[in-house]
């Protein structure tokens, strides 16, 4: 699974610009989708692509490891 870098995923729950559009136009993911960010600090969170904007993908953080 490709993982995506968003520094502040917990508190914007939105995946930066540029991830967004390789999220959204290049990797063509649509809402439901499961994929794994990373914050930089070590964490890994599992999450579910609620709204598949290419400018700022909204998601749900299901976990966190």
């Amino acid at each position: 699974m490709i993982r995506f870098y968003a520094p502040d995923i917990e508190s914007t729950a939105t995946l930066p610009e540029t991830e967004s559009g390789h999220a959204v136009r290049v990797l063509r993911k649509q809402p439901g989708d499961t994929i794994e960010v990373v914050d930089g600090r070590g964490n890994l969170f599992g999450c579910t692509l609620l709204d598949a904007h290419p400018k700022h993908a909204m998601v749900r953080i299901d976990y966190r490891t």
